[in-house]
């Protein structure tokens, strides 16, 4: 007797069903994977988004979001035997903050401002949110900025993997890191406008003198180093006082030592940015570094008189001659008030 074909084509049918469920699994999960996909992203002009092109507003913008930690992943060490000797480093990203969710959208424009700290402060935020938008924000930032040894740490930070791109050196650090480091001598070339901008501190106005140090801040490092010549080739003592008073002051360290406190040294003072300025305005002039230094201090607040003499602690022939200027003729016609405390202070010393 024969079986009935009922059951078999049923069988046949749920077997069909079964394999276009599948079939349709595996799209699901395809589309689900090409839609978790990072697509490629750039910030919006800042005029665009609505950021502040102004570094101190766009950083007084952030603040809404509250202050995170240092964004950098945390090393574990796996040990494989009892003993501790076999042993291998891993590293461990940060934990995201939940009072950041959903904030990405607002925060990521920011990544595309010209002053380091607040794009630093930007990034930062992002790496304590960690969803698409923020990896998103961050993956354009390391493929762009890859050699910015602080990039580095805050996508890795953040769980993301890294370009692959080789750096020899890590971009260098802006801000006071910038200012304090010894200057190589020789001759530089400075664009027209570097030099009008040194001509308007020259002539004592205090604005230009923001202009530049908040340009020693710049994600582009071309303009870093031009705000560094501006700096240095100031001509007159008047313009030589606003540099060192804005140094001394630690002008706007919240702005200029965003990334880390670094202690503050005034003896580095004449060895970076103020050393090549007062070498410039020397040689402008035909002066003596002394009789330059005493001018200069005479036109600052007695307070930072009082700390010209903490950058001269390492430099003892400028000491000495400041010592011999007292005594000439040209040092006993000083009539700054401030600058006759000033030498007077170096010579009981």
């Amino acid at each position: 007797m024969r079986a009935p074909s009922f059951p078999r084509k049923l069988l046949v049918l749920g077997l069909g069903l079964g394999l276009l469920g599948v079939c349709l699994l595996v799209l699901a999960l395809r589309s689900q994977g090409e839609a978790n996909r990072l697509e490629p992203w750039t910030p919006p002009t800042l005029e665009t988004a609505g950021v502040p092109a102004d570094p101190v507003r766009a950083l007084q913008a952030l603040e809404v979001h509250g202050d995170v930690p240092y964004c950098h992943p945390r090393e574990q060490l796996a040990r494989h035997s009892d003993e501790g000797e076999d042993h291998t480093h891993t590293y461990v990203p940060v934990k995201p903050l939940p009072g950041l969710q959903g904030h990405a959208e607002r925060i990521a424009p920011y990544l595309g401002h010209p002053s380091e700290p607040v794009v630093y402060r930007a990034a930062t935020l992002l790496c304590f949110i960690q969803d698409t938008q923020s990896r998103r924000a961050l993956a354009w930032l390391a493929s762009r900025y890859t050699c910015r040894g602080w990039v580095r740490k805050v996508v890795s930070g953040a769980g993301m993997a890294l370009p692959a791109k080789r750096c020899e050196r890590e971009e260098p650090q802006g801000g006071y890191a910038l200012l304090m480091t010894p200057i190589p001598p020789g001759p530089r070339r400075s664009r027209p406008e570097t030099l009008v901008l040194a001509e308007r501190i020259s002539k004592g106005e205090a604005t230009a003198v923001r202009e530049a140090l908040h340009a020693t801040q710049a994600m582009d490092l071309e303009q870093r180093w031009e705000a560094i010549l501006a700096l240095m080739n100031v001509s007159t003592p008047q313009g030589l006082a606003l540099v060192l008073q804005a140094l001394l002051e630690k002008w706007e360290e919240k702005v200029l030592s965003t990334r880390s406190r670094m202690g503050w040294n005034e003896a580095e003072l004449l060895e970076g940015v103020g050393g090549a300025a007062l070498r410039n305005v020397v040689e402008r002039t035909g002066r003596t570094p002394e009789a330059v230094l005493v001018e200069t201090v005479g036109l600052m607040p007695e307070a930072l008189s009082r700390s010209m003499e903490g950058a001269l602690r390492e430099d003892a022939p400028l000491r000495d001659a400041i010592r011999r200027y007292a005594h000439s003729p040209e040092g006993r016609e000083v009539t700054s008030d401030t600058a006759r405390r000033f030498m007077e202070r170096i010579k009981d010393n």
